[in-house]
C-alpha cells in the first residue's frame, strides 16, 4: 500500500470519529435567566439555548413553571389545568437560541429557578409531549 492511500485512510478514519463525537455527544438543552435577582413585579428574561441536534418545543399551556426552594427541597407553585389543549409551540431551532421575557407578578420572595419541560422533535401544533426537562440557573426573588 502506497503512502497516500494510508494517509487517506487515517484521515478518513479521524473524520469519521470526529463527526461521529460531534454529532453523538450528548449536548444539553440550557436555561439561563439575564440576572441573579428579581423584585416582585419585575420582569425575568431567560435564553434557551438548544444545543442538540432536534428542534425544540414548548407546552402552549405552561411553557415555563416556576419552583421555590424551601428547606432545600424543590417544591412547584400550584397551577390550574390548562383549558385548552396543550400543544407544542415556542420552537427552538437545533443550535439556536430564544429569549423570554417573563413577568415575576405573583412570585413569592425566596429563592427560584424556572423548570421547563421540552418536546424535542416536536413540530408546531402537535400535541405536547415532555420528552426532556431543563432547569435554570437559581435566582432570588425579594
Amino acid at each position: 500500500m502506497n503512502i497516500h492511500i494510508k494517509i487517506s485512510i487515517v484521515l478518513l478514519v479521524i473524520a469519521a470519529i470526529a463527526g461521529i463525537w460531534y454529532f453523538g455527544a450528548s449536548k444539553t438543552n440550557e436555561a439561563r435567566t439575564d440576572r441573579t435577582s428579581y423584585k416582585v413585579g419585575d420582569s425575568l428574561e431567560v435564553a434557551i439555548s438548544n444545543n442538540g441536534v432536534k428542534p425544540i418545543c414548548f407546552s402552549s399551556c405552561y411553557p415555563y413553571m416556576i419552583e421555590k426552594n424551601e428547606n432545600g427541597k424543590w417544591g412547584q407553585y400550584a397551577y390550574v389545568g390548562c383549558r385548552d389543549a396543550n400543544k407544542a409551540s415556542g420552537c427552538v431551532a437545533s443550535r439556536s437560541k430564544r429569549q423570554f421575557k417573563l413577568p415575576l407578578d405573583e412570585a413569592e420572595p425566596g429563592l427560584s429557578r424556572l423548570k421547563i419541560q421540552i418536546c424535542a422533535g416536536c413540530d408546531p401544533g402537535q400535541e405536547f409531549r415532555a420528552d426532556e426537562v431543563i432547569y435554570s440557573n437559581e435566582f432570588e426573588v425579594k
